[in-house]
């Protein structure tokens, strides 16, 4: 038994370390044109395998993003496991100051430089999520189900996830926000059998904010 459980630790060694970027822990709200924000990211990631108890592993991260007009941002993260992930956000529910606030998300992602996993192939991946916020004052809970198809280049092989990040949003009077959330994600095979595998990465993101863009309403400080 004691030789499984390495066993399980050593597998999700290997998956955490091409492991997608799922979420920045953002609200549903864009950040309006001209705006700009960056961010760093602490987490911890693991791999559940049909056995009780959850392993971890960190995960360090950062991004930038840009909003080309009101409703319109694009973006650019990077993370410790060496991938980096090009994103667009569009919000079509509500705007920088309504109690509910929704987008769609799109994110393209791959590893550089390649994953002895994968024999010098490389997994290339493709997501789409709705991050949606409810807004009270200067704070949020967010929701954000999400789909993401693994693709592995040059091989006949994918996976899918599929779930969800629950999280929580905090603006201050300051330049920097924050945030929390836990996403968890179910892993189906290419035939999009359910397998033994579940996702699950629990972090902290501090937001960074250009100057003079404030999301709530003033008064609601």
């Amino acid at each position: 038994m004691r030789y499984c459980n390495y066993l399980v630790i050593l597998c999700g060694l290997i998956f955490l370390s091409s492991c997608a970027q799922f979420t920045r822990y953002q609200t549903g709200r864009t950040l309006g044109k001209g705006n700009t924000m960056i961010g760093a990211k602490a987490s911890l990631a693991g791999v559940a395998v049909n056995q009780p108890g959850l392993t971890a592993f960190p995960e360090l991260g950062a991004y930038v993003q840009y909003g080309i007009i009101d409703d319109l941002d694009i973006g650019v993260s990077i993370s410790s496991n060496t991938s980096v992930m090009g994103f667009t956000k569009y919000q079509f529910l509500g705007d920088k100051y309504s109690k509910f606030a929704g987008s769609i998300e799109l994110d393209v992602e791959s590893v550089l430089g390649g994953n002895e996993l994968y024999d010098g192939t490389y997994p290339l991946r493709f997501a789409i999520s709705a991050p949606l916020s409810m807004h009270q004052n200067n704070f949020a809970y967010i929701l954000q189900p999400q789909y993401l198809n693994q693709q592995i280049v040059n091989d006949n092989n994918s996976s899918h996830f599929l779930g969800s990040t629950f999280g929580y949003y905090k603006e201050t009077q300051k330049r920097f926000d924050f945030s929390l959330g836990l996403t968890y994600m179910f892993v189906y095979n290419q035939n999009f059998v359910k397998t033994n595998e579940n996702f699950y990465q629990a972090g902290l993101v501090f937001h960074f904010k250009s100057k003079g863009m404030r999301q709530s309403a003033p008064d609601d400080y």
